[in-house]
């Protein structure tokens, strides 16, 4: 059994969209307790970028070949996940008590909270059950690798921490959805225009709309 993966590609857009739809939209209008929301929307982007990093390394060094490798990516993806869910929860909660964003409610934020704490519960008992399923493998049979059966020592670990990742990657996919309310409050515009030799730079200006860039 292995971890089922969100393809990069979604990940990626959603983190950037996210990422932008909080420094558009309130890192200006809201305070925190200590560091701006700026910084912890930039935090965000960052655990964001890192959990698709340990995506590539899943997908590129498959544990039949380079386990070790594999299972870094893997920690790198959950690790990292959790954080940003975190992160973002916290980001919520805040705009929720600014009262700048309406549509940001108190169920909002207890559905990130909640989602969470179940993606805490999840990532422990993964990293718990794996060590213990390993730990016993090597005792019965002297070595670990990535096919079980029922018979080697601590399959019953190997199949609830694997159990565990399959719900983890589950909880970040509910996660995901909960930015819904943000994004229908976005427009993005991409603008293709014709390359003309008469105009600065070579390139037709693009004349600025109320639409929300692409960049910032």
């Amino acid at each position: 059994l292995t971890p089922p993966s969100l393809p990069l590609h979604t990940e990626l857009l959603i983190v950037y969209l996210r990422y932008k739809s909080v420094h558009t939209f309130y890192a200006t209008q809201v305070s925190t307790f200590c560091l701006p929301l700026k910084v912890f929307n930039f935090i965000g982007l960052i655990v964001g970028l890192a959990s698709s990093f340990g995506f590539l390394l899943v997908a590129n060094f498959q544990d039949d070949y380079v386990p070790a490798v594999h299972l870094l990516g893997a920690f790198v993806v959950f690790s990292a996940g959790l954080v940003y869910q975190w992160v973002h929860t916290y980001i919520t909660y805040r705009v929720y008590r600014s009262g700048v964003a309406r549509h940001v409610g108190v169920g909002w934020v207890v559905a990130q909270a909640i989602i969470s704490l179940l993606s805490l519960v999840f990532f422990v008992g993964a990293t718990l059950f794996a060590g213990l399923a390993g730990r016993s493998r090597r005792r019965h049979i002297g070595h670990g690798t990535f096919h079980w059966s029922t018979r080697d020592g601590g399959f019953a670990y190997h199949v609830l921490s694997s159990a565990c990742e399959w719900a983890m990657s589950t909880t970040f996919l509910v996660y995901f959805l909960t930015f819904h309310p943000d994004f229908k409050q976005m427009k993005i515009d991409i603008v293709v225009r014709r390359r003309s030799s008469g105009s600065h730079h070579g390139y037709d200006s693009i004349v600025n709309s109320e639409n929300t860039p692409l960049t910032h």
